[in-house]
């Protein structure tokens, strides 16, 4: 999942320490001379899905030794993170293309986020900002899904007896066929056009073109946001008492899955709606309006 974090400067020093607080991590160097750092969530999700990894591969594959599928698991989950870099990558570099300072990444339980210091200054550079990352993953998606192809000497045999081939897949073109399919869904799923989501910033960059009106282009993405996040929510409390969702399936860890989703994405929305209300009657407004005069501080 992505997201863009922007550092909106109005907001007070006390609130910029508490941020700065919550990003805390470890910082892994520079990358085209944008800070790298994951925060301390992203090793939970890291150790889940290599664990998840481990138990599919070993189920797929009961010939493998338990130290291969540890090891397919574990090259496996850091590739899929550094596609999600690269996914942030993308946002940054074009970001920065257009005029915007590009603070750092951090990559998060949730996927990652690209630390903006302002926020776009027109529809079309939000649009092009947002696009590109999920295009990246999904470029990503089906490069992989080739090279995986490639490695397994086609995908005909897997038409035609598709539990038989997976079990005769080589570590290699396992491991490239599940980044294939993995990215393709977070392109995929980052379309969904909830804010601040990349799909979220799409719809909102496409009413700020419409109506002129970025506040309210922001309201009403938020509002579609909530909408998406209830949603969310709902189906995964369905799918942890046992209904079947359509596209989500059913089950008790899948249904959990969904509804954190959700209650992040409202979370997220929430947020975003609080930044409008706090940035937008400031804008314009220099510092010496708001700040008192020297002569007029307390002696």
């Amino acid at each position: 999942m992505s997201q863009y974090d922007v550092m909106d400067s109005t907001l007070s020093a006390a609130g910029k320490g508490r941020r700065a607080t919550i990003r805390r991590g470890v910082r892994l160097g520079k990358l085209f001379d944008i800070e790298i750092e994951i925060d301390s969530s992203w090793f939970f999700v890291f150790a889940l899905v290599t664990w998840n990894l481990w138990t599919g591969f070993s189920q797929w594959h009961p010939d493998w030794s338990v130290a291969l599928d540890a090891t397919t698991a574990l090259a496996a989950s850091l590739l899929f993170f550094a596609s999600v870099l690269a996914h942030e990558l993308a946002h940054s570099l074009v970001a920065r293309r257009r005029g915007l300072p590009v603070h750092s990444i951090t990559l998060f339980f949730f996927g990652g986020v690209s630390n903006l210091q302002r926020e776009p200054e027109s529809p079309a550079t939000e649009f092009v900002m947002a696009i590109v990352g999920p295009l990246t993953s999904l470029f990503l998606g089906f490069l992989f899904l080739a090279l995986g192809s490639t490695a397994a000497g086609g995908v005909q045999p897997a038409l035609d007896d598709p539990v038989n081939a997976l079990a005769h897949l080589s570590p290699l073109s396992t491991l490239l066929l599940w980044l294939g399919q993995v990215n393709i869904l977070v392109g995929l799923f980052n379309m969904v056009p909830a804010f601040p989501l990349d799909g979220g910033r799409v719809f909102r960059s496409l009413l700020w073109g419409a109506t002129k009106d970025l506040p309210r282009a922001t309201k009403w993405a938020v509002k579609l946001s909530h909408l998406i996040a209830w949603s969310f929510m709902i189906a995964g409390v369905a799918m942890i008492f046992g209904a079947r969702v359509p596209f989500f399936g059913s089950g008790f860890i899948g249904g959990i899955w969904i509804a954190m989703i959700g209650w992040f994405l409202r979370g997220a929305a929430v947020s975003s709606s609080r930044q409008l209300v706090v940035s937008d009657p400031l804008d314009g407004v220099g510092i010496s309006r708001v700040m008192p005069r020297r002569d007029s501080w307390p002696r």
